[in-house]
C-alpha cells in the first residue's frame, strides 16, 4: 500500500491544485510529521494539525518520510535517515530522469547496486546532472532533494523559503551540516557509508 501512495505522490509531484496536501491531510501529513510525534495518536495527530506549542511540525528537520519505511528508532537518531525510497524517486526525477524514478523495488535495504546502461535517444536539453555535470551524489544535492520532497507534501500554492513556519532554509543546513559536520566518529561512519549507499543506487549518465 504504501509503494502505491509513493508512486501517486510522484506522479503528481507538480500538482497545480495542492490545498488538499499537506498537515492536514491524512497521508501527506503523516509523511511530514516530525518523527519525535506519533501520527497514529488521534490526540497528537489533532494537536499537530492545529499547531498547538508543543506539537509543532516545523520543530524538527526530521520528518518521518526521509527515514526508511517512515520508521524512527529512538535509540538510534540516524538509523535509516535520507535513505527513504520516497526520497530516492524524488532525487532522481530531479536529476536523473522521472523515468529512472518508476517501477523502482521499494526494498531500500536489497536493492542492487544500479548499473550504467545504453541509453535511449534522449532531449538535447538531457538530464540535470548532464547539465551540471554531475558524475556523484554530493551532499547538497541530497540536501536539494530533502527540500523539494518535504515541500511538495505541503499545501502551498507555489514555492516559497517558509511555510506554516518550516523553514526550508534550516532543513537545507541541517542536511548539508549533517554530512559535513558530524556530531561524532560514529556519525561520520554513518554519514560516509551513507554517502556511498546513495552513489551506489544513482547512476548518472556520462557528462563528457
Amino acid at each position: 500500500m504504501l509503494q502505491v501512495i509513493e508512486l501517486e505522490l510522484l506522479e503528481e509531484f507538480e500538482l497545480k491544485d495542492r490545498s488538499k496536501c499537506g498537515i492536514q491531510n491524512n497521508i501527506t501529513g503523516g509523511l511530514l510529521c516530525p518523527v519525535e510525534f506519533d501520527w497514529d495518536n488521534s490526540m497528537i495527530c489533532t494537536a499537530i494539525q492545529n499547531f498547538e506549542n508543543n506539537f509543532d511540525f516545523a520543530s524538527s528537520a526530521c520528518a518521518c518520510r526521509l527515514y526508511t519505511d517512515s520508521i524512527f528508532n529512538p535509540n538510534d537518531l540516524d538509523k535509516g535517515f535520507l535513505k527513504s525510497h520516497l526520497l530516492l524517486q524524488v532525487y532522481q526525477v530531479i536529476f536523473t530522469s522521472p523515468s529512472s524514478a518508476k517501477n523502482q523495488s521499494s526494498n531500500i535495504e536489497n536493492l542492487p547496486p544500479s548499473k550504467k546502461t545504453k541509453t535511449a535517444k534522449i532531449s538535447s536539453r538531457g538530464p540535470v546532472s548532464k547539465i551540471l555535470h554531475m558524475s556523484e551524489v554530493t551532499p547538497h544535492s541530497i540536501a536539494y532533494a530533502a527540500v523539494h520532497l518535504h515541500f511538495g507534501l505541503l499545501d502551498a500554492p507555489h514555492w516559497c523559503c517558509a511555510h506554516n513556519s518550516y523553514n526550508y532554509q534550516d532543513l537545507w543546513n541541517y542536511v548539508v551540516n549533517f554530512f559535513e559536520d558530524p556530531v561524532d566518529e560514529d556519525a561520520e561512519c554513518y554519514t560516509e557509508e551513507l554517502l556511498k549507499w546513495w552513489n551506489e543506487y544513482i547512476v548518472f549518465l556520462s557528462c563528457l
